[in-house]
C-alpha cells in the first residue's frame, strides 16, 4: 500500500509539473493558430464556445503580431468564443486568428473556482476568435465519436422537446445548454447529480448487455457467461464513449470490468478490492481528477455504501445483540430508503464543503426522482437517442421528456423550502468527517444517534469568527467588473449591490454572492441595497432575492425587476448592534432640486450620480460605500475621515477626486474591478492619487475577495493572497502591505 501510495503521488506530481510547464509558457497574445475542435461545442444564438486543440501555429507573424505566440501555444488546449460564425462542429480543422489570455477567474471563499476548472480540463488559455478559415471538415480517429454525439444532440434538439437540455445531459453528457435557473434549482434541492450520467446508469446498461449476451448464447450456442460478460463490456463501453467519458462513467466501467473479469476467471471479486482498483485506474488515467468535485462525490457515495452494508452483513451473521443490523433490507422500498439515508448522512460533510448548503428534503426527493430517472427516463432517452433507425424512437424521447417534466414539477415543489447553509471550515470539517465515518460503522444505536446529532450541529452552526458588538466586518466580493459588498454586524447582515449580469443569462448574484453567503453562514439579509440600476451593480439582485430571505430592499433608482424596492434617500439613518448606518446621497430618487451642487442644469441625475452612498460608523472606525458617484456629487458630500473606502466607479477617472480624498483621507481603499477589463479600471491617475493619500490599496481583480474589519481597521485580508492551491498566482504587488 505504501509503494502504491508513493507511486501515485509521484505520478500526480509529474503530471502537475508537466501541466505547469505548459501553463507557465504564457500562451497569451493575438496571432494565428491552427488546430481542431474537440468535444461538443456550445451554441447560443450566433455565439459559439468550444475547446480547441492547437496542432500547429506558424511562426510567421499575422498582421504585425509578434511571432512568439506561435511557439508557446503549440500542443496547447485553449477555450475560445466566436461571434458570428455559422457553425462549429467536432473534429473540424481551422486556421484562426485569436486573442488569448490566461484563464483568470474570480476568487471567493466557498465559490466555484474557474481557475481550478480550467486547470482540471487542461485549458491553458481562453480567448475569442477574430477571424477564421475552415481547412478540413472531416473527423479523424476518436473525433468520430464526438461527431456521433453531436449528431444525436442535434436530433434531440429537432424534436422540440420541452426538456431537451436535460435529455441531452443524460444521453450524450452535454449539460452546457442548461440555463442558470434550472441549474440553480437542481443545486438547491441536492439533485445536481441527476444531470450527470452516473455509475448507476452504466450499471443498468451493463446489465442489459449481459442479458443480451446470454440471449445470443441461448440462440446460437456458446458459453453464456463469456458472451454475457462480453456483451456487458461492449455495451457499457460504448455508452461510456458516447456519454463523454465522464469521471463517474469511467469509475463505474472499471468497477464493472473488474467484477466481470473475476466472473470469467471463476473468482469472486471482493467489493473493496474492486473499489480500490477503480480509484487507482481513474487516478492513473487522469491524475487531475481530484480537482473535480465529481471525483469526491462519486467515490465517496460508493465507498459509503460499501462501508455501511459490508460490516452489517457480518454482524447479522454473527447475531450480535444491540447492534444496528440489516443488509439490503427486506423489501425494495426498505433498501431504497436505507441507501438514500446512508448517502445523505455520509456525504453531508463533502456536500457542505463542495456546495455550501444542504436541502432538508433532499433524501425524500432523491428517493422518488432517482428511481424515476434511472428506470424510466434514462432507458427511454437512451433507446430513443441511440436507436434512430427505429420508427418509435421519437416517441421514446417524448416519453422521457414527460418523465423529466414530472421530475421538474417535484423539484419545483421542493424548491419552495429554502436550503440550509453549511458554513463548515477548518477543524470543524475534519471532525464532521470523523462523525460521518463513525455513523457508518456497525456501532450501537446510541452511538449512531450521537454521531448524527453531532454532525448536524457541526454542519448547521456557523463557526466563523463572530463580529463584536459595535463593530462591523465588510467583505468586497470578487465579482469581476462590478460590485457586491457584504456588511456584517453582530447579528445582522446587509448586502450592497449584487454584482453584474451577462448576456448569456448568468449573473454574479447566483454564481458568486449566494454561494459566498452560504459559506459565511449568512442565512438571511436584513437589507439589500442596490446602489443604482446599472447591470454591473444590480444585475444579480433578482437571483439573490430568489435564493436568500431579504427583509427590505433599497435602491438609488427604480429597478424594473424589483417592484418592492424602496427609494434610497439622503437622511435615512438606522442603528444595528451599536453600528450606525447613514445614507448621504441621493436627495431624491433619480432627481435633485434645481441649482444644488449635485444636479445637472435641468435637475435630472445621470445613473451613476443616482448611486446610494452609505456611511457606516462603528465605535472607532468609519467606512463609505459610494457606488458610482462622480466628481460633481463628491463635491457636495460632507465626508468625515474614513478608515475604509470602496473606491467609486471601480477606479474611473470621473471619480475619487483630489478634494474628496483630501477630506476622506482613507486608511484603506478597495477597488472592485474586473481582471483586464475593457475600461482599464482602475485608472493609473486614481491609483496615484490614492497612493498620495497614503492609503493601503487592494484591487479585487488581483487580490480576489477582500475583507476588512473595524476591529483591525488598517488590515486587509485578500483571498488570493492566502496560501492557496498551486495553480493560483497573485498578481505582482497584490499581496503587499
Amino acid at each position: 500500500m505504501l509503494v502504491a501510495l508513493l507511486t501515485g503521488l509521484g505520478h500526480g506530481a509529474l503530471h502537475i509539473d508537466a501541466t505547469n510547464a505548459v501553463a507557465g509558457a504564457a500562451c497569451v497574445g493575438t496571432g494565428e493558430i491552427t488546430g481542431r475542435v474537440v468535444d461538443l461545442p456550445f451554441a447560443q444564438d450566433s455565439l459559439w464556445r468550444f475547446a480547441f486543440a492547437i496542432q500547429d501555429a506558424p511562426a510567421a507573424a499575422v498582421g504585425g503580431v509578434r511571432p512568439p505566440l506561435a511557439e508557446r501555444c503549440r500542443g496547447a488546449m485553449v477555450r475560445l468564443t466566436w461571434h458570428g460564425v455559422e457553425q462549429v462542429a467536432p473534429g473540424q480543422r481551422w486556421r484562426l486568428v485569436a486573442r488569448l489570455r490566461a484563464p483568470h477567474g474570480t476568487v471567493n471563499d466557498g465559490v466555484f473556482d474557474a481557475e481550478q476548472w480550467h486547470r482540471r480540463a487542461g485549458i491553458v488559455a481562453i480567448g475569442y476568435v477574430l477571424e477564421g478559415e475552415l481547412l478540413d471538415a472531416e473527423a479523424t480517429g476518436w473525433e468520430h465519436v464526438d461527431r456521433l454525439r453531436d449528431g444525436i444532440r442535434h436530433r434531440i434538439e429537432g424534436l422540440g422537446l420541452a426538456h431537451a437540455d436535460v435529455i441531452r445531459a443524460l444521453t450524450v453528457g452535454d449539460g452546457a445548454a442548461l440555463g442558470p435557473e434550472a441549474k440553480g434549482r437542481y443545486r438547491r434541492t441536492g439533485t445536481m447529480h441527476l444531470l450527470v450520467i452516473s455509475g448507476l446508469h452504466v450499471g443498468l446498461v451493463a446489465a442489459l448487455g449481459f442479458l443480451l449476451g446470454r440471449a445470443i448464447a441461448f440462440v446460437l450456442g456458446g458459453p453464456a457467461i463469456v458472451l454475457g460478460a462480453l456483451g456487458a463490456l461492449s455495451l457499457s463501453g460504448t455508452y461510456v464513449l458516447l456519454g463523454g467519458s465522464g469521471l463517474s462513467l469511467v469509475r463505474a466501467f472499471v468497477m464493472s470490468a473488474a467484477a466481470l473479469s473475476g466472473m470469467l476467471a471463476g473468482r469472486a471479486a471482493r467489493p473493496m478490492r474492486v473499489y480500490a482498483l477503480a480509484m487507482a485506474a481513474v487516478l492513473a488515467l487522469d491524475p487531475m481528477a481530484p480537482l473535480d468535485a465529481g471525483f469526491w462525490l462519486s467515490f465517496a457515495a460508493v465507498g459509503a455504501l460499501l462501508a455501511f452494508f459490508a460490516p452489517r452483513q457480518l454482524v447479522a451473521e454473527l447475531g450480535e445483540p444491540g447492534w444496528r443490523r440489516g443488509g439490503l433490507g427486506e423489501s425494495w422500498v426498505g433498501s431504497a430508503v436505507r441507501v438514500q439515508v446512508v448517502v445523505a448522512v455520509a456525504l453531508a460533510p463533502v456536500t457542505a464543503v463542495l456546495i455550501g448548503h444542504i436541502h432538508p428534503l433532499s433524501p425524500v426527493v432523491n428517493l422518488v426522482v432517482v428511481p424515476l430517472v434511472t428506470f424510466a427516463v434514462t432507458p427511454l432517452a437512451l433507446a430513443g437517442a441511440f436507436l434512430p433507425w427505429v420508427d418509435p424512437s421519437g416517441w421514446l424521447l417524448i416519453g422521457a421528456d414527460f418523465g423529466v417534466h414530472a421530475m421538474e414539477r417535484m423539484l419545483a415543489s421542493a424548491d419552495r423550502v429554502a436550503p440550509k447553509a453549511t458554513p463548515v471550515q477548518g477543524w470543524h470539517m475534519v471532525l464532521a468527517g470523523c462523525l460521518a465515518a463513525l455513523w457508518l460503522l456497525p456501532v450501537s444505536r446510541t452511538t449512531a444517534v450521537g454521531a448524527a446529532a453531532g454532525l448536524a450541529l457541526l454542519l448547521f452552526v456557523p463557526n466563523t469568527a463572530p463580529v463584536p458588538f459595535g463593530e462591523a466586518r465588510i467583505t468586497a466580493f470578487d465579482v469581476g467588473q462590478g460590485t457586491a459588498v457584504l456588511v456584517q454586524t453582530e447579528t445582522r447582515a446587509l448586502l450592497y449591490d449584487a454584482g453584474p449580469s451577462y448576456l448569456t443569462g448568468r449573473d454574479a448574484g447566483a454564481s458568486v454572492v449566494v454561494p459566498a453567503l452560504n459559506h459565511l453562514g449568512v442565512g438571511q439579509l436584513e437589507l439589500l441595497i442596490a446602489s443604482h440600476g446599472d447591470t454591473d451593480h444590480a444585475g444579480g439582485v433578482a437571483s439573490v432575492l430568489r435564493a436568500v430571505p431579504v427583509g427590505a430592499v433599497l435602491a438609488g433608482e427604480p429597478l424594473p425587476h424589483v417592484a418592492a424596492a424602496a427609494p434610497c434617500r439622503a437622511g435615512l439613518r438606522w442603528e444595528w448592534d451599536g453600528v450606525t448606518f447613514s445614507v448621504l446621497h441621493p436627495p431624491a430618487w433619480g432627481h435633485v432640486d434645481r441649482g444644488t451642487a449635485h444636479g445637472h442644469g435641468d435637475g435630472a441625475m445621470k445613473s451613476n450620480d443616482a448611486s446610494c452612498v452609505l456611511l457606516i460608523e462603528t465605535r472607532a472606525a468609519r467606512a463609505l460605500l459610494p457606488g458610482d458617484i462622480e466628481r460633481r456629487v463628491e463635491r457636495g458630500l460632507k465626508v468625515p475621515p474614513l478608515d475604509f473606502l470602496l473606491v467609486a466607479h471601480h477606479g474611473s477617472t470621473t471619480s475619487t477626486s483630489e478634494p474628496f480624498l483630501a477630506a476622506a483621507r482613507p486608511r484603506v481603499a478597495v477597488v472592485s474591478a474586473g481582471f483586464d477589463n475593457r475600461f482599464s479600471h482602475p485608472h493609473a491617475d486614481v491609483m496615484e492619487r490614492l497612493r498620495g493619500a497614503s492609503a493601503t490599496i487592494a484591487n479585487t481583480a488581483n487580490s480576489g475577495a477582500v475583507q476588512w474589519s473595524s476591529v483591525e481597521s488598517g488590515v486587509l485580508r485578500r483571498a488570493r493572497c492566502r496560501g492557496g492551491p498551486y495553480w493560483r498566482v497573485a498578481a505582482t504587488g497584490a499581496c503587499g502591505p
